[in-house]
Parts: C-alpha cells; sequence; structure tokens
C-alpha cells in the first residue's frame, strides 16, 4: 500500500515536491529531508492526507535534529552525522545476570546493542558515548562481560566482511544440527561441550517460566466459540469446504447444518453438496 502512495505522490508532479531532497522510508516511518520555505510544510502535509481518507500522516518538524526510529540525524555543513535514540520511557532492563537461564540468552540484547554500535556511522565522540551507555546496562543488569573486548572482536569481524569478496560461513556440506535441551545450569554447559566434537549444538530452553508460575489472566476461550478460517469435511467423500467467519463458529456451522435439515438450496455451498450427493456431515 504504502508503495502505491509513494508513486501516485511522486508521480503527481506537484510543486511541492521540488522542496523535497530526499524521501527514505522503513515501513510506515518516513524521514524526509525539506529544504524550502517551512509554512508549506502545512500544504505539503494537507497533500499526502488527500490521496486515501482511511490513512493521515502527522509531521515532526526537527529543524537541525530530528529522531527518527532509534537514531538521532543532525544536519552539519559536512552533510549527516548520527547517534543513538532511547525514549524517555526506556527501562534498560534486560536480562539479569542472576536468572537461570542460558548465558547466550543473558548475552544476547548485548550483542544487538554492539551489531547497532558498529553498524551506525558515528563520530568519536558519540561512539565512546555510546560505549560508556552499554557498560552502564551491562552493570544494572549485572552482566559481567568485556564490553569493550566485545566490540573490538565486532569491528574486526566487520572489516573483515569488508575486504573479501567470500563469505565467512561454515564450509560447503556443513550443516548445525541442533538438539533442543532444557536447560539444567552448569550441568548443561558440559553437556553442550561434549555434543560439540559430533557437529551437534544444543538449543536450551527453560523449563520453569512464569507461564508456569503465574495463573493464567484470561479466561479460556472454546475453539467453537472462536472466529477465523474453519473446514467442514464430508463423511462420505474426500470433499472438504474451507470458510471464514467473523463471528463465532458455533454460529456459523450452525447455519450450514440448519440448511442441510430444511433442504434450502442456495445458501450454503456445503449443504447443496450434502443435499445433491446424499452424504452426510
Amino acid at each position: 500500500f504504502m508503495n502505491l502512495f509513494e508513486y501516485q505522490l511522486f508521480s503527481s508532479q506537484n510543486p511541492l515536491l521540488s522542496n523535497i531532497t530526499y524521501w527514505h522510508r522503513y515501513v510506515d516511518h518516513v524521514l524526509c529531508l525539506w529544504e524550502g520555505p517551512l509554512p508549506l510544510i502545512g500544504e505539503f502535509l494537507e497533500l499526502l492526507n488527500s490521496y486515501f481518507p482511511s490513512i493521515g500522516f502527522t509531521i515532526e518538524v526537527g529543524g537541525q535534529t530530528i529522531n527518527f526510529l532509534d537514531l538521532t540525524i543532525r544536519l552539519s555543513s559536512e552533510g549527516h552525522t548520527f547517534s543513538v535514540y532511547r525514549k524517555p520511557m526506556a527501562t534498560d532492563s534486560y536480562v539479569n545476570g542472576s536468572s537461570f537461564c542460558p548465558w547466550p540468552h543473558k548475552i544476547a540484547a548485548f550483542n544487538w546493542l554492539i551489531h547497532r554500535l558498529v553498524s551506525i556511522p558515528m563520530c568519536r565522540q558519540d561512539f565512546e558515548q555510546e560505549t560508556s551507555t552499554l557498560e552502564y546496562l551491562a552493570k544494572v543488569n549485572h552482566i559481567h562481560v568485556d564490553l569493550k573486548r566485545m566490540i573490538q572482536k565486532k569491528l574486526l569481524r566487520v572489516q573483515l566482511d569488508n575486504t573479501t569478496s567470500f563469505l565467512r560461513s561454515p564450509r560447503h556440506g556443513e550443516r548445525t544440527r541442533w538438539i533442543r535441551l532444557p536447560f539444567l545450569g552448569k550441568f548443561s554447559s558440559e553437556i553442550g561441550h561434549t555434543l560439540r566434537p559430533f557437529g551437534l549444538k544444543p538449543a536450551f530452553y527453560n523449563l520453569c517460566t512464569l507461564r508456569h508460575v503465574l495463573p493464567p489472566t484470561k479466561d479460556v476461550i472454546p475453539d467453537d466459540a472462536k472466529s477465523g478460517v474453519y473446514s467442514l469435511e464430508c463423511r462420505d467423500c474426500s470433499g472438504i469446504y474451507i470458510g471464514e467467519t467473523g463471528r463465532d463458529l458455533i454460529t456459523r456451522v450452525s447455519e450450514h447444518l440448519s440448511c442441510w435439515f430444511s433442504g434450502s438450496f442456495g445458501r450454503s455451498a456445503f449443504s447443496d453438496h450434502l443435499l445433491i450427493s446424499g452424504h452426510v456431515y
């Protein structure tokens, strides 16, 4: 839909479009550089909302700085500068180091944060500030790890990827075989070391989760009280009817069976099949 919208917008040749230097979109978030008069931005917003009445665009004018997704983007004489943006309501809470779960689960968030750090072109000051923030996050979440060393290793991998056209992947024909195992603390690590020489890699899961500790917060809905896609099967042949309903399943199925019982044609394709063939539901 957004592709259709952008095609109609930029093929309209509206004079307001001449004020747009670039237009970049991630799903439904758009980053636009406007180099025209500020009063015309209101007219541009009206233009955006004139194509489809079912959606409405809003505009945030950032001036020389704007927050876009998890980035802070600044305009400078040399071009653009970037840094990491965190919302004011961010809790800084990740998997705690004292949690009874595998170490890869605890470190996964920091692997992602480091990947973002080395992927964004930042100046040295912003890079060092973000590194200090990651060290603080590791400290408050009791994750004891050398983050600077992890960052250096990640930077080295990025440089190696940029200097060769060959993929740094397992040799052709090799395939990692995963085994799903319950996490049992240090004993699980010993199992992992034992399996690796045989080309097996364990994937651990927790036996005790909040789902098993806390009572269910919602009543269980019976299947016949749900809506969605359903199938009705003929008992005497391979015929199957596929339908979709926004109401309770039992209500819609009752309508099919009511047509069958009453001998009404033309109101249910499934009922028509049963009546014509003499088959049974």
